[in-house]
């Protein structure tokens, strides 16, 4: 074969192999485009009603997993608790509305990426993302080398008592009208009578407005590990139109725990049942771990001078 021959052979392989990274370059170009403007959980996007399971690890392995049931989310790692409808909404909009807006030439650390995996209700792996940046606004696939910026992630959240239903109580100071602590029963006129009881009374229905909780254990499992060793008190608080309030507290040292439950007197007002019955949903079955402070104040009334 002779050297001009060879020549054009070689040439004509170097303007093929040109072409074709050419080539491959529009279809990496095309093929980004494509990718823009997609969904960021796409496939949970395109089943959202077989979504049953959503499990978020933050970069320090704490898990967070809710899982739907009988047209509820309840929140695993939090003794199979309420989700908050805000927080489960917020996330359905990001599902909904998130897109993939450009390629970003970031490195996802995994000191700051959140990882997200949905499920359906066969336990099948819907969409499997890792999110970190501000906001998490930048997504990353396992399978993938390509970092990307996204819209409407910033209502996501890694932090559990943004996903729980708060405050655990709500009361309106002035429709209280009487209290029993550990059987002594005294109305809030009399209390209003006495300074000291009065200034008291003050101090512990400002907490009752919004009282908080840390944490949130099961019945059984408070029985059997806590209450045994801790101190007790229970108040009944008597509310205008019949609703009345039964809070168990509990102080183990260095604790406050409280249950409660809505009841409702002989004679209340035909809408109480409805309030208890909701109410109650929130209540029975869990024991909630309260805040120091307000644990303190809550434990510490009495009508002892």
């Amino acid at each position: 074969m002779s050297k001009k021959y060879l020549f054009f052979i070689f040439v004509a392989v170097l303007l093929s192999m040109a072409a074709l990274a050419s080539a491959l370059k529009q279809l990496k170009t095309k093929s980004l485009q494509n990718v823009l403007g997609s969904y960021s959980l796409s496939n949970t996007k395109n089943n959202l009603f077989k979504l049953k399971r959503i499990k978020i690890t933050s970069a320090d392995g704490k898990e967070m997993t809710f899982y739907y049931e009988n047209g509820i989310w309840y929140f695993e790692e939090a003794a199979d608790y309420f989700v908050k409808d805000e927080a489960i909404k917020n996330f359905y909009d990001m599902v909904k509305n998130s897109i993939l807006i450009e390629k970003v030439d970031v490195k996802l650390s995994s000191e700051d990426k959140l990882n997200i995996k949905t499920f359906d209700e066969n336990g099948n792996l819907l969409d499997n993302v890792n999110l970190a940046g501000e906001n998490y606004s930048i997504i990353n696939y396992p399978d993938s080398n390509f970092s990307y910026k996204i819209s409407n992630s910033e209502k996501l959240s890694q932090n559990p008592p943004d996903w729980l239903p708060y405050p655990l109580f709500k009361m309106n100071g002035d429709l209280l009208s009487a209290i029993n602590v550990n059987g002594k029963y005294v109305t809030k006129s009399m209390l209003d009578e006495d300074e000291v009881f009065s200034e008291k009374l003050k101090g512990f229905s400002d907490v009752l407005q919004n009282v908080e909780y840390e944490g949130i254990v099961g019945d059984e499992l408070f029985d059997e590990e806590y209450a045994p060793a801790a101190e007790k008190k229970e108040f009944i608080l008597y509310l205008a139109g019949g609703l009345n309030y039964r809070m168990r507290l509990y102080f183990d040292g260095q604790n406050y725990y409280a249950r409660i439950s809505a009841e409702r007197e002989i004679i209340a007002k035909t809408e109480v049942n409805s309030i208890i019955e909701v109410q109650n949903m929130y209540y029975h079955g869990w024991t909630f771990l309260l805040t120091p402070e307000q644990g303190k104040i809550l434990f510490g009334f009495d009508f002892e001078e």
